[in-house]
This record gives C-alpha cells, sequence and structure tokens, in this order.
C-alpha cells in the first residue's frame, strides 16, 4: 500500500533530495547565471515523496516519526521540483529515524541515502538530520549529493525543511535551499584546504 509522506530531496529527501539538464537562476536585475561558466548555481524548490515499501519499526503501524519510535530502511520515492533541471525529476531513498521522548516532547533524528535521476546523469546523496527545535517543521535535513555520469565532477547541497505532517495526507512535501558547485564535497570534520 501506498502512503503519502515527505522527506527530503531524497533529498533528499528527505531527501531523500537532491539532476537533468543545465538551468539558469533568475537575479533581481534581470539577468542570469550561466552555469557553463562554473559559478556556484542556487537550487530552490520542494519534494513530496510516497512510502514504496515501509521497511522494519520498533512501533508497529508506525509510518512516520513519534515519540519512541525507530524506522530502518524505509524506502521512498520522491518526485522533486526545483529551480534547476539537473536536480528535478524522480528521486529513490531510504529513510530512517530514531525519536525519543524528552521533557519538552518528542526529539528525533532522521538520517538516510538517495539517487536523484536526471535525463544526463544521476546524484547519489545522503542525509542526517533532526526535528526541528523551533517547532516551523516537522524536521530539518542537510543534504550531501556527488554527480555521476553527465554530472561526474559536480556537488550539490542543499538544507531541506521537512513537512511530516500537514494540510495533506501526511504532509506539504519540503522547502529546499540548496547550491550546485564545480568540485569535491567539504571534507567532513575536516580542514578546509
Amino acid at each position: 500500500m501506498r502512503t503519502s509522506h515527505s522527506v527530503p530531496a531524497l533529498v533528499a529527501a528527505v531527501g531523500l533530495l537532491a539532476a537533468a539538464s543545465v538551468a539558469a537562476v533568475a537575479q533581481d536585475d534581470g539577468g542570469s547565471i550561466d552555469p557553463a561558466a562554473g559559478l556556484p548555481v542556487v537550487v530552490t524548490g520542494g519534494s513530496t515523496c510516497t512510502v514504496i515499501e515501509r521497511g522494519t519499526s520498533a512501533t508497529p503501524n508506525v509510518l512516520i516519526h513519534e515519540s519512541n519510535s525507530r524506522i530502518r530502511d524505509q524506502q521512498l520515492e520522491c518526485v522533486l521540483t526545483m529551480s534547476d533541471a539537473r536536480v528535478s525529476g524522480t528521486g529513490t531513498g531510504t529513510f530512517n529515524d530514531s525519536c525519543f521522548e524528552s521533557e519538552s516532547g518528542s526529539s528525533c533524528v532522521f538520517w538516510g541515502s538517495s539517487e536523484i535521476l536526471g535525463p544526463d546523469g544521476r546524484w547519489q546523496c545522503s542525509y542526517t538530520g533532526t526535528g526541528d527545535p523551533y517547532g516551523q517543521n516537522d524536521g530539518l535535513l542537510s543534504s550531501i549529493c556527488r554527480g555521476t555520469e553527465g554530472y561526474e565532477g559536480l556537488t550539490y547541497m542543499s538544507q531541506d525543511a521537512v513537512s511530516f505532517y500537514g494540510a495533506a495526507d501526511f504532509g506539504d512535501g519540503t522547502s529546499t535551499y540548496g547550491l550546485i558547485y564545480e568540485g569535491d564535497p567539504p571534507p567532513p570534520g575536516g580542514s578546509a584546504e
């Protein structure tokens, strides 16, 4: 049974983000940034995901995070609608969470991996995140994606505000802000050399 569910840009998300042909990003002066010039490209947009396989849960019938829940290997399929076509389209990925009851309510950590498929290549992504401590969203995720095939040598990094619960069945999706640039992702905890 498919259940609507939102995760980054898978990212991504979820999401499960972060994949298509080059698109320019509009600037306030009416001009555009030329991705061929090697400049970083700002990406905005969002995604909506569907649970295609529930995975395992320490709490029966849990599809999304709840107090003291543990979800492992939940499989997602996402539709990404971004300002840059290279990271728009279809994504698939895995969602995991561990949630804990605390004095201030439930606190969660999220993690997973995803792949974004575009017409000229793919993005291999990993993400981590937490519940939103400010209560504005259900979660905040950070994704790092490495380009392959036609996107070899590019990196896509994004921040996603995730809504698991919303006006629709399982939320309104994600709100994404990201950057595509030429080069490798930054080293985790390493030097900036």
